[in-house]
């Protein structure tokens, strides 16, 4: 029966759809149609976007009516039964439409000046294509509004003169990969944070040090961010201590510090905060921890959510490895990287002996010179297992 209520729902959208192409179709003096005007700026990729509004009737009229007079609650559900592609269509053949879509009453606006007064909220779930900066000219004064504000979800490289602008818009992944950021560009990025929809933050491979984190660790509770990539950032240990301290009080599930120079204390800190985080996915490739900072971690890990561990690269040998082994049946990790370690033979050996008793079901011993024969037996004794050598 519920089946048939869908069935319905989307027939009635379709009929409503219908009725409104139907409508257009028949009086052109209805429509909103997209010409590629040359714009002020002389911007390409704005001269794209850039629409013109022909004369409109006052009332926009369909098959089963005004669409002045449907109430404003049953638009909402008649757009959750059409994909969004189709509605950015539909916003071209009737003014109300466009209105009532883009929160705006004007065709065509460019500029991070012009803010949508949005009329509803419409699902947006399928649009997911990020948007690389690098490949576009447009700047604040130039940018089209109504994809700036109203489609937007992922943003690649976005500029410095963009990030006051973000509270307004729908961006929630936000990569700064290789963007030159250093402690004063992250700073002035943690100031507008809170108020933003952001929720995956990439911030590697950048020029961040310890004030910048600071600054950063100060908001991340306020925000809503549950991914945090600081990695290839000399970041150093008082900065993982700053993060640590506020961690519990953060939303953040997946935290990558490999390469941070984190040292000694700053994994300590970090171990003694983690059975109160949500994190599940914890990456420390090449923070040079040893064998002390996996005792550090192995003391906790079963407190823990952790589910994923990358400890590559860590100058792990056979004494850490064997107080991880110790642990691991009673934590939930299921994926772990051991890779570029000096773990050996003997250490796989005691890892070995409890993989059966674990959850792990994929484990990279890459670079860890254990031999071929080892190899051949552990693909054999764990088939089920997903093994890198």
């Amino acid at each position: 029966m519920q089946g048939n209520y869908q069935l319905n729902y989307s027939l009635v959208a379709c009929i409503v759809l219908s009725s409104l192409f139907l409508q257009s179709c028949d009086s052109f003096s209805t429509q909103v149609t997209a010409t590629p005007e040359e714009s002020t700026s002389g911007n390409p990729e704005t001269t794209k976007i850039v629409e013109r509004e022909e004369k409109l009737s006052t009332r926009e009229a369909t098959a089963l009516g005004y669409f002045e007079d449907l109430p404003i609650e049953l638009v909402p559900m008649i757009f959750s039964e059409v994909e969004y592609p189709y509605i950015l269509t539909c916003r071209q053949l009737n003014h109300f439409f466009y209105e009532l879509i883009t929160g705006y009453s004007q065709v065509g606006l460019i500029g991070v000046a012009h803010k949508p007064i949005a009329k509803m909220q419409i699902p947006t779930s399928d649009l997911n294509k990020c948007i690389d900066f690098r490949k576009l000219s447009c700047t604040p004064k130039t940018i089209p509004s109504f994809p700036f504000y109203c489609l937007l979800r992922k943003a690649s490289n976005l500029p410095q003169s963009f990030w006051p602008y973000i509270p307004n818009t729908q961006i929630h992944m936000l990569n700064l990969r290789y963007n030159k950021i250093d402690d004063s560009d992250l700073q002035a990025l943690a100031k507008v944070l809170p108020n933003t929809q952001v929720h995956t933050l990439y911030l590697s491979y950048n020029y961040i040090g310890a004030s910048g984190v600071q600054a950063l660790a100060k908001v991340l509770p306020s925000t809503q961010v549950h991914t945090l990539d600081l990695s290839y950032n000399v970041i150093g240990t008082s900065s993982v201590q700053a993060l640590a301290k506020v961690l519990s009080s953060t939303q953040v599930h997946t935290l990558d510090l490999s390469y941070t120079d984190m040292g000694i204390s700053g994994v300590e800190e970090l171990a003694k905060v983690l059975p109160s985080t949500q994190v599940h996915t914890l990456n420390l490739y090449g923070d040079q921890i040893g064998d002390s900072g996996v005792q550090e971690l192995a003391k906790v890990l079963s407190s823990t959510q952790v589910h994923t561990l990358d400890l590559s690269q860590n100058q792990i040998g056979g004494s850490g490895v064997q107080e991880l082994a110790k642990v691991l049946p009673s934590t939930q990790i299921h994926t772990l990287h051991l890779g570029f370690n000096q773990i050996g033979a003997p250490g796989v050996q005691e890892l070995a002996k409890i993989l059966p008793s674990t959850q792990v079901h994929t484990l990279n011993l890459y670079g860890n010179q254990i031999g071929a024969q080892m190899k051949q037996l552990l693909k054999e004794q764990y088939p089920k297992i997903t093994f890198s050598f």
